[in-house]
């Protein structure tokens, strides 16, 4: 496998996995070992300059090698990092890649053990990095490891409603081990695919590798999901896999609904393509032609939109200040099951409104007009929904939640972006493994990728 066609293009067997609780029985008083940390960066200002500091400030380990790879920072971002006497490696915008940059980084760093993170990632404390290497002195095949992402009381809602669903992975410290490599398995089997996906769980938001092994099999170049990629060919290799919810980073993403739509769409693609998973009896692709989809996603648009207009004129007729009270709201609507779009006026004034609005005319290549109830596949229209109630029922059940109104009608929006993203992303996967993919969705697929990370 020579890696320049990206995931897809090839097949990867999986071999018989186990998954075991990772146990700790012996920790050293301190690692005397050189260490890298290898960081891909564009405009990461104030927030690199707090991760500098906290990986700098480590105990119980020697000080850090860190290597920044830098894409076109527009702000302070290289001179911050100089300061901390970080290596520096420019990477053009073009260049830029989740997997052969990673490997740029890793080919001048001098540690035994790599460790990759992310701009907007920060360590949980001053032993992070001796905590995630202590398993390795425990399990001699350990190959590489990666650790819980947790967030703040201060994340938005939509942040917690995604890292609740994260509670089956980050159960225990953990190791995945295969059990023989003459019993090898293919990854199309579906059911397989959704349980190596989550026995095969590591992230690059906080992953440290062995530097020996990592120079034996290295990332692929891929667009996303290159450390999954990894965790593939790790194990392939007879190397165990370790997860470690005692320790990791803070991390998550406060954006707008557009990016929320563009990065669902390539995390959904990438675990499609690597695990060959799907989670629909019918084919996407089957059920409507490429056009009839996009029309259906604007149709969903307006529902959501019927659903946002409905909350904000009942909130500022009832003065509704409390989100638990708006949580309500939304649930008595949503139980109506009966959509109405306005007549005129349908534009509002939101962030999440107009980057999402403004896709689907991308998307689309032509204008986007309301469509009514009755133009929307009701199926669609029902698995949608109770995608929103699930969110409404955690946001009512977990938060004490005066004064987060905006944020729940954020929500919404964010609901509607992760969906069509995820939807997009079936059916291109869909088309592509049939060899039916048209100029029309590689332009889309272009588009969608652009804005994300580093890019």
């Amino acid at each position: 496998m020579n890696g320049e066609g990206g995931i897809g293009s090839y097949e990867l067997a999986i071999p018989e996995l186990r998954k075991e609780e990772l146990k700790i029985k012996f920790k050293p008083a301190f690692i005397d070992l050189p260490i890298s940390v290898i960081i891909p960066v564009r405009n990461a200002g104030k927030q690199l300059e707090t991760l500098l500091r906290k990986l700098m400030s480590q105990k119980k380990v020697r000080q850090p090698e860190i290597i920044i790879l830098d894409t076109e920072s527009e702000d302070d971002t290289v001179n911050i990092a100089k300061s901390f006497s970080a290596k520096v490696l420019n990477i053009k915008k073009e260049e830029f890649n989740h997997g052969t940059t990673r490997n740029f980084g890793a080919a001048v760093a001098t540690g035994s053990f790599l460790f990759f993170t992310v701009q907007d990632a920060l360590p949980v404390s001053d032993y992070y990095l001796y905590n995630m290497l202590v398993p390795f002195y425990n399990y001699p095949y350990l190959g590489a490891v990666s650790s819980k992402q947790s967030v703040k009381a201060e994340a938005d809602l939509y942040t917690h409603f995604e890292y609740q669903g994260l509670s089956t992975i980050y159960r225990q410290d953990a190791i995945t081990l295969p059990i023989g490599a003459s019993d090898r398995r293919s990854c199309y089997d579906i059911s397989d695919g959704i349980k190596n996906r989550f026995l095969l769980f590591f992230d690059n938001v906080s992953s440290c590798i062995k530097a020996d092994v990592f120079r034996e099999i290295q990332f692929s170049h891929i667009g996303f999901g290159e450390d999954m990629e990894f965790a593939i060919r790790l194990v392939q290799k007879n190397f165990a896999l370790g997860f470690l919810r005692s320790t990791g980073v803070y991390h998550w993403h406060d954006r707008p609904a557009g990016y929320y739509f563009k990065r669902r769409y390539h995390g959904i693609k990438a675990v499609l393509e690597i695990f060959r998973v799907n989670i629909f009896e019918k084919k996407i692709s089957n059920m409507f032609s490429l056009d009839q989809l996009v029309r259906e996603l604007i149709g969903l648009f307006f529902v959501t939109l019927s659903i946002v207009h409905f909350v904000n004129e009942f909130r500022q007729k009832h003065n509704i200040r409390t989100s638990g009270d708006l949580v309500e709201v939304i649930k008595v609507f949503l139980s109506q099951g009966i959509f109405r779009i306005p007549k005129s006026d349908w534009f509002i004034r939101s962030e999440d409104f107009h980057q999402v609005f403004n896709l689907l005319e991308e998307i689309s290549n032509s204008p986007v007009v309301p469509l009514t109830q009755g133009e929307v596949d009701m199926d669609l229209v029902k698995y949608f929904l109770s995608k929103v109630n699930r969110l409404i029922d955690y946001i009512g059940s977990s938060f004490s939640l005066e004064d987060r109104c905006d944020q729940v009608i954020s929500c919404l929006w964010k609901r509607y972006a992760d969906f069509a993203g995820a939807i997009l992303a079936y059916y291109y996967v869909e088309t592509k493994t049939s060899g039916m993919l048209s100029d029309e969705l590689k332009r889309i697929d272009y588009l969608l990728g652009k804005g994300v990370c580093y890019s």
